[in-house]
Parts: structure tokens; sequence; C-alpha cells
């Protein structure tokens, strides 16, 4: 899988490299996955690497931006050689290739209204940079015997409504 990664990011490097336009919602920049320095280390690739090629735009969805078509998932429109485009639409458990020129249009359209709605690529440095500068948090998460607790007392209150109304 990293080789097929290595490859694939080589792409974005050779003499006629293809127009790539990101639009990364602000919570792939607060949703920390891995240890700090390795999240540390994809944001400065992000900033100082990709971001600076002059045919890569890097853009942050802000949350007050609120409700859009694409959350929790995740659109390529991709334009191929012959001309053609297609759109691959993804989520967590699932993919879905688009074809078809009208749904292909309609994804697209989607993309141009978050575009929009995105900060230009020189704010959305800026919020990246800030979230890299941000120190971790140290939040205290309940044990797992704590929220085992609390998941019971919560099935015990969902199964009491449903017995009281007679279901």
């Amino acid at each position: 899988m990293i080789e097929a990664r290595i490859r694939r990011q080589a792409v974005l490097t050779r003499e006629a490299p293809p127009e790539l336009w990101v639009i990364l919602d602000e919570a792939v920049l607060r949703r920390r996955i891995g240890s700090g320095a390795t999240f540390a280390v994809q944001l400065e690739h992000l900033l100082d690497v990709m971001a600076t090629r002059p045919h890569v735009t890097v853009q942050v969805l802000p949350f007050d931006q609120g409700e859009h078509p694409l959350l929790g998932g995740s659109l390529t429109v991709l334009s191929l050689p012959n001309g053609s485009d297609v759109a691959y639409m993804e989520s967590s458990h699932s993919g879905e290739l688009a074809e078809a020129p009208e749904a292909v249009a309609a994804y697209a359209l989607a993309f141009d209204h978050l575009r929009a709605q995105a900060l230009p690529p020189d704010q959305s440095a800026e919020v990246i940079r800030a979230v890299m500068e941000e120190p971790p948090r140290d939040v205290r998460l309940p044990t797992r015997a704590q929220r085992r607790k609390v998941a019971q007392v919560q099935l015990q209150q969902h199964a009491g409504r449903r017995l009281r109304r007679g279901r």
C-alpha cells in the first residue's frame, strides 16, 4: 500500500503534473489521528511542500460554514485524457463511481460550491499553521469501565421508555 501511495504521489512531481485542488474540512485538521509528531509532519508537508507547488491549491472549509452536500465523505472529480470526467464519492464504508455526465456535473457543482465557501489559500495556510502551533490537549477520557456503566444506564433508560409506551 505504501508503494502504491508513493507511485500516486509521483504523479504530482512529474514534468506535466495534473491540477490538484484540495478542500479540507476543518474537522480534518482538528481531529488528530496518530501521534502529535506524525500529525505535525503531515501538516508541515501539506503546507511547505504540496501547497507551494503552482499546480496545487489547498483550501480549508471552516466549521462556521455549517452543513454542506459533501459532509461525511470525500469527492474526487477527475478529468481524463479522453476529455470525459468521472466522479468518485467515498465515505467510511463505501465508494461510488459516477460516470454519467449529469451525475458528474452535479458532483462538480457541489465541489464548486465548497470552493466558494472555503477560505482562500492564504487564509487556509494560516489556519493550518495555527493548528500546527496549538499544543495537544490533555483530555482526560473516562475509563472503559466508566463508559460501560454510562452505556448500561442509557440502555436501561431507552428500554424503560419502550416499555412505558407499550412496545
